[in-house]
């Protein structure tokens, strides 16, 4: 009896590591996928920023302008960073872009209470609107915005300054 169901069993555990198999290279080709994907940026007003003021989700600005080479730097390579996008991605992260090509009242507003007339400008708010952000200015990494980020990830208060 056992020997007759053996080619059974075989092709039972055979068919179970294929679909394993499969299963885990769909999965890792989706996450890879993912990670090509742009950052949905959102259109920077001080309304839609205070939409998100009760989330407790992460919120990033950059403010940037066309004509400025290192805000062209700093969105096509700091921003396009797989590992960057990934987290913003599992971690929620709600992103808004401040265009400076043609200044908008709130993009201004929001420069002076970030203390700055310098593009490019990252202000990351790690826990939301409800604190000061984190202000990161210049040509800034990938590796600079997720530290910024991390206190939502380790629950760690911010103390960069």
């Amino acid at each position: 009896m056992a020997i007759r169901n053996a080619p059974f069993t075989r092709f039972r555990l055979i068919t179970l590591f294929v679909v394993v198999a499969l299963s885990a290279a769909v999965f890792l080709g989706v996450d890879r996928w993912l990670d090509r994907r742009p950052i949905p940026w959102r259109d920077y007003s001080r309304t839609t920023l205070n939409q998100h003021k009760d989330d407790d989700r992460p919120i990033v600005v950059f403010l940037g302008a066309g004509w400025d080479v290192n805000s062209t730097y700093v969105r096509r390579v700091a921003f396009e960073d797989p590992s960057l996008k990934r987290l913003f991605r599992r971690r929620s992260v709600v992103a808004y872009y401040a265009d400076l090509t043609a200044p908008s009242p709130d993009s201004m507003e929001l420069l002076r209470r970030l203390g700055t007339r310098s593009t490019p400008t990252v202000a990351v708010y790690p826990n939301g609107t409800s604190e000061d952000p984190v202000v990161l200015q210049g040509i800034v990494s990938a590796s600079q915005i997720m530290e910024a980020l991390k206190p939502i990830s380790s629950g760690i208060p911010n103390v960069e300054g």
